[in-house]
């Protein structure tokens, strides 16, 4: 369903079929995050869903107690996000049709009918789920105690005090010598208030990204795209994470990338990289949870807005742009964002 003619032939199948192909990759996004067990659950009916997730917990299930925990935020979200959606949601997606080719127009309006169906059954199913205070408590209570290294990373990664999270990830870093403790590390240098530390956190990260960490690479990139850094901590960078990043996929730093080379006046380029991340929202990359509108929507009406301003020799050179990207970028991308079929 990747190519436009898949939409154009029958835009209320391609909706369908699109939905579809999001909900496999959300799967087995699932399915890495919490292995095949707990992800088989997550997709059941919310209602269903805490049920057998609690039982798990109950038994010391702490990837289970995890799910339930973020069923129950989520379900509470959902209602005050359709009560928004009822009072604005018409005219947002009038606005993100304006100027889209017809069959992309019917699509959008076709998928978001689905999207819509689909909050309105999770919110009636959430209905008395995320009640139960003693299971919370229970939860977060094992989750916290648990003799386990990596929750103790999360921990310190989460604490405030510079001085205490990056002692403790100093010594797991020593005690564990895998690489994910050095990425807390480097990550949680990073925010430090010292300007050594920082400086510190950035060469740990960079090593990582040099021996092919996405996770480091992001992180670089989102401090190398930090506009609050004042001058004197502003470092000469070597490489450039931004692109690395947007290579990857990561959606905030796509945008960036391309907010950048717009700034520059370079709109060839910069519709090479949009043309690029609208195949990765046509193959559902930047889904989670459930099937969304926002991404898929709102890069398609970039990329037609943005067309319409080139000339054809302009648009021939940014698919040539984007056939590079594809060739350098899109295997890992697809790795990174567990998209890749």
């Amino acid at each position: 369903m990747a190519a436009r003619e898949a939409i154009t032939a029958d835009p209320q199948r391609s909706a369908q079929d699109w939905a579809e192909l999001a909900g496999h990759v959300i799967e087995a996004k699932d399915a890495r995050m919490w292995g095949n067990e707990v992800a088989q659950l997550v997709r059941l009916p919310p209602g269903e869903a805490w049920q057998a997730l609690t039982a798990l917990a109950r038994d010391g299930d702490q990837r289970a107690a995890t799910a339930a925990l973020l069923l129950a935020s989520d379900c509470q979200s959902l209602g005050t996000r359709a009560a928004a959606d009822a009072t604005h949601h018409t005219s947002y997606v009038d606005r993100l049709v304006l100027g889209m080719p017809a069959q992309w127009s019917q699509f959008i309006r076709a998928l978001d009918s689905d999207v819509q169906q689909r909050l309105s059954d999770r919110v009636a199913d959430c209905e008395g789920i995320g009640g139960t205070i003693d299971f919370a408590m229970m939860a977060i209570d094992r989750f916290f105690s648990a003799d386990d290294p990596q929750i103790q990373i999360d921990a310190s990664l989460d604490n405030p005090d510079d001085t205490e999270a990056i002692a403790d990830l100093r010594h797991l870093t020593d005690e564990l010598h895998d690489t994910r403790a050095q990425r807390a590390l480097g990550a949680r240098l990073l925010r430090s208030h010292d300007i050594g530390e920082r400086a510190e956190g950035r060469a740990i990260l960079e090593e990582l990204a040099r021996a092919g960490d996405a996770e480091a690479i992001v992180f670089l990139a989102l401090d190398q795209a930090d506009p609050t850094r004042p001058p004197s901590d502003r470092p000469v960078w070597t490489d450039d994470w931004i692109t690395r990043a947007a290579g990857l996929g990561k959606w905030q730093l796509l945008d960036k990338q391309i907010g950048n080379l717009r700034a520059e006046n370079n709109p060839v380029e910069a519709l090479a990289w949009a043309l690029y991340r609208f195949q990765l929202a046509q193959a559902g990359c930047f889904e989670s949870g459930q099937p969304q509108l926002y991404f898929l929507a709102q890069y398609a009406k970039d990329v037609f807005s943005w067309q319409g301003a080139l000339n054809e020799a302009q648009i021939e050179a940014a698919r040539n742009g984007l056939a590079a990207i594809n060739l350098q970028w899109r295997a890992k991308a697809d790795a990174y964002l567990g998209c890749g079929g």
